[in-house]
């Protein structure tokens, strides 16, 4: 990994399309690191049980939708309080435990790179 570094510290990017292609390098970067591969492995051993596979994406996707209502002030406790029940009894499962943990942590690396790209890059992009 040594020298692929060194050669995104040289790299001479002049466009944007050479960043974005660049950034499939990076990419294998955020791809090869324990937290990714713990979500991998989470991901594997949940879908064994295709059952409880489908319950966890469904879950996902409600709470997705509802976050999405809920950011345009749209607040519905019922819903609130179904999803965090299903999450509650997801979370008595060791294999959909494993997942949602191992997947919230790759959100919030991924989160941490993209917010240390914006800072290092553009701090002043987000005024």
């Amino acid at each position: 990994m040594g020298r692929s570094h060194k050669k995104l510290q040289n790299a001479d990017i002049k466009t944007m399309d050479e960043l974005v292609e660049m950034s499939g390098q990076i990419a294998k970067y955020a791809s090869n690191n324990d937290v990714y591969n713990d979500f991998v492995k989470a991901t594997d051993e949940l879908k064994e049980n295709e059952a409880l596979w489908e319950r966890v994406k469904s879950f996902l996707e409600a709470d997705c939708e509802y976050r999405e209502r809920y950011g345009r002030g749209e607040k519905n406790f019922d819903t609130q309080k179904a999803l965090s029940q299903e999450y509650y009894k997801l979370m008595l499962d060791k294999k959909a435990a494993h997942f949602l943990e191992s997947r919230q942590k790759l959100i919030e690396g991924m989160g941490k790179i993209y917010t240390a790209f914006f800072d290092t890059c553009c701090p002043d992009i987000m005024l």
